[in-house]
């Protein structure tokens, strides 16, 4: 993976918001990955947990705006 030169993204309220909604901390930490993965390495997540993908594609879109 080559990182992009982005040295910091703003983390929203959305993002926190949703992350509190997940269950448990294996969830919580695999939305986590997928959203510093995308915002540093442009990565798109691969085989998320149901909870975590849906909770990653409500903020794809404000992810990619950002």
């Amino acid at each position: 993976m080559k990182p992009t030169k982005r040295k910091a993204f703003n983390f929203l309220r959305s993002y926190f918001d949703v992350y509190n909604k997940l269950q448990n901390d294996a969830d919580k930490l695999q939305f986590l990955d997928a959203v510093i993965n995308k915002s540093f390495l442009n990565q798109d997540p691969k085989e998320l947990k149901f909870p975590v993908d849906l909770a990653y594609d409500s903020q794809i879109n404000a992810i990619d705006s950002s």
